[in-house]
């Protein structure tokens, strides 16, 4: 199973593999909404730059505005739990 990331933004949200989630594709994602500027949210907390980057397999990516702050409580989280795919039951 590949590993996914969750990107948002402008309120959709897209599940891509990890691998594909880089400062190229934040950067286009941000592009082709008219963000000149933009910050970048992985799981509430701001990625203040390129080197802070850190893909999280399974974390929320939200692209804003960097005028707009973000309501953490507008955004709604899926907790995905392992499970042990070799159980029977």
């Amino acid at each position: 199973m590949t590993d996914t990331v969750n990107l948002t933004i402008e309120g959709a949200t897209s599940t891509i593999p990890a691998e594909e989630l880089t400062i190229e594709r934040i950067i286009a994602e941000a592009r082709s909404v008219g963000y000149e500027e933009f910050s970048v949210f992985c799981n509430d907390k701001e990625i203040k730059g390129p080197d802070d980057l850190r893909i999280i397999p399974g974390a929320d990516y939200v692209i804003t505005p960097p005028e707009e702050e973000l309501n953490i409580d507008d955004i709604e989280y899926e907790v995905i739990e392992e499970t042990d795919l070799d159980e029977t039951d």
